[in-house]
């Protein structure tokens, strides 16, 4: 689940969308859209401490993400004289993404990380945090 985003507006009221002037033509407006997707991919990761021979570099782990995602977008209108319209859009696309693995003991580590997934309008930019516990 990538989340939701909601535009509203009334009739005369402009938005750009891609470089595109739009403009509403009734009261009350309101756009949806829920955007999901499934990821398939694979993490590079750099060991340093066995790079660098340095215990210490064993607490700290770089990584790299690379992939595909199915992803789904179903997008909704509804406004003054309008019952709700709906349809939607999806297809397959790269993701990839950088992270630091923060190993506290063997069996705890903090992770802080980047990705992006590339779409048909656009790319979504995604920042995440995540406790690790391995057993």
């Amino acid at each position: 689940d990538m989340g939701s985003v909601e535009l509203t507006g009334n009739n005369g009221d402009t938005f750009v969308q891609n470089g595109l002037t739009y403009t509403f033509l009734v009261n009350n407006a309101k756009l949806e859209a829920e955007v999901s997707t499934f990821t398939l991919g694979t993490v590079f990761s750099l060991p340093l401490d066995k790079i660098s021979g340095e215990e210490m570099m064993k607490y700290v782990t770089p990584f790299a993400k690379l992939g595909a995602h199915f992803w789904d977008i179903e997008y909704s209108v509804t406004g003054s004289g309008i019952n709700r319209a709906t349809t939607d859009d999806d297809g397959i696309d790269l993701f990839f993404g950088i992270g630091l693995n923060f190993n506290i003991i063997d069996s705890i580590s903090l992770r802080a990380e980047w990705e992006r997934f590339d779409g048909d309008d656009g790319d979504l930019d995604y920042f995440s945090g995540s406790f690790i516990f391995k057993f």
